[in-house]
């Protein structure tokens, strides 16, 4: 977009795109603005949409300065956020995913081990309860079966 500055103060009908006078011009004036009174680049991030996040720009505005250093006008670059959002939006889901599964492995791999380590323990008690009970024969069977 170009802002042709033919006078002080910001005029949105200055604002034009390749398809004439731009929609919404007054969402520049603050940045405009300030770039009339520096007379330096500067970058701003701009919300046109619902979505604040998706539907903002980051334009960056070059001030046109004449042999005079005088300011005639000022460019406006813009870039979408939109792709940023959406990566982050990836990385965010695939970072949960990759979490869960982290955590689902840790509960079977931690029942797994527990079930390892009680069962020998398990048969040591029930082999304890028999020779407490009188049955020696039983006991020695079933704590040396493994």
């Amino acid at each position: 977009m170009l802002y042709r500055n033919l006078e002080q103060g910001f005029v949105s009908s200055e604002l034009t795109d390749l398809h004439g006078q731009v929609n919404q011009a007054d969402l520049f004036a603050p940045l405009i603005t300030e770039v009339q009174r520096t007379h330096r680049e500067l970058q701003k991030t701009i919300n046109s949409g619902s979505d604040s996040a998706a539907g903002s720009e980051t334009f960056d505005a070059i001030p046109l300065q004449g042999r005079e250093g005088d300011l005639l006008g000022v460019l406006l670059v813009g870039s979408s956020r939109q792709d940023l959002v959406q990566m982050l939006n990836f990385i965010r889901a695939l970072a949960l995913l990759v979490a869960g599964g982290v955590i689902l492995v840790g509960l079977v791999l931690g029942w797994w081990i527990s079930a390892r380590v009680t069962h020998p323990i398990e048969q040591l008690a029930k082999g304890a309860r028999e020779v407490a009970a009188g049955k020696l024969g039983g006991a020695r069977r079933s704590a040396f079966a493994r």
